[in-house]
């Protein structure tokens, strides 16, 4: 039997709508066949998810904080840095924060790094500019931005 990655797991679970009675049991665990469709892998079992994210229950609708506007771009912007990151062996990792600043500052993408560097790594605002990024580093933010500000 395969092993299913507990992250990918997680990830289709960040897509369960709290408000589709579908994708939730009668006592609010995450419905499985919601959880094998959004995983897109029928070998998926309660274990597996109880495992993957064991305190996983329904939202309830009183108890809901809006989420910003922003969070499913900069998930998926997270994701897409990820996977090239993965493919490329990018060092440094972008966060929400960096998110919501690629979608609030709507900058060029120098400035966006100009902007990170100062929160992230200050003693290197001088030493590393944006024209002295190799290409592969500049497309790497470029993806970022892009998927961040949708």
């Amino acid at each position: 039997m395969k092993s299913i990655d507990p992250s990918s797991i997680r990830d289709a679970l960040d897509k369960l709508d709290a408000t589709n009675d579908g994708h939730w049991t009668a006592d609010g665990k995450p419905a499985m066949k919601a959880v094998e469709e959004l995983l897109g892998d029928t070998s998926v079992t309660r274990a597996d998810v109880d495992k993957a994210a064991p305190d996983l229950r329904r939202p309830s609708e009183q108890h809901q904080e809006p989420a910003p506007a922003n969070t499913s771009n900069a998930k998926l912007a997270r994701r897409a840095v990820a996977a090239v990151d993965e493919f490329l062996g990018g060092a440094d990792r972008f966060t929400l924060e960096d998110a919501e600043l690629a979608a609030s500052d709507g900058g060029s993408p120098a400035e966006f790094y100009a902007n990170w560097l100062k929160r992230n790594r200050p003693s290197d605002v001088h030493k590393r500019p944006y024209h002295m990024l190799s290409a592969v580093e500049k497309a790497r933010i470029g993806v970022f931005l892009a998927v961040a500000r949708g």
